[in-house]
């Protein structure tokens, strides 16, 4: 290689284009970083909304077991097969007033159950969820 004019125009160019490289592969890397801990946050925030749901889900799963009988009954024709009151007191045979006082009472039981074993913002949640 012929070098032609001013040394020192050939190393400032010379040095300006490494540069200019240099600071396109770190920024091309920087940008790959920070994708990277996005999708990353995002996939552990996902994990562990995974995780409460299920772990969530066993303690609802725990209370209900220990329901008396027909509480228990009534409380899963209304969650699990989702029938209204109506429904529920033509289904058994019982007042539509009692189908609610009996999924009312459910409900409390089930909290107190786990309320001790719940994160502030989880209790919240389901809380409003029992409410709808």
């Amino acid at each position: 290689m012929e070098v032609r004019g001013a040394l020192i125009s050939y190393l400032i160019k010379g040095t300006r284009n490494l540069s200019l490289k240099y600071i396109e592969k770190n920024l091309t890397k920087h940008r790959f970083l920070e994708r990277l801990s996005v999708v990353s946050q995002d996939l552990s925030s996902e994990i562990e909304e995974n995780l409460s749901a299920k772990e969530l889900q066993q303690y609802v799963d725990g209370a209900v077991a220990k329901l008396p009988g027909k509480m228990k009954e009534i409380y899963l024709l209304s969650r699990d097969e989702q029938l209204t009151h109506r429904e529920i007191s033509q289904r058994l045979g019982i007042a539509e007033g009692t189908v609610k006082k009996q999924i009312s009472n459910a409900l409390k039981i089930i909290s107190t159950h786990i309320k001790p074993n719940l994160s502030g913002a989880i209790y919240v949640i389901l809380m409003h969820i029992s409410k709808a």
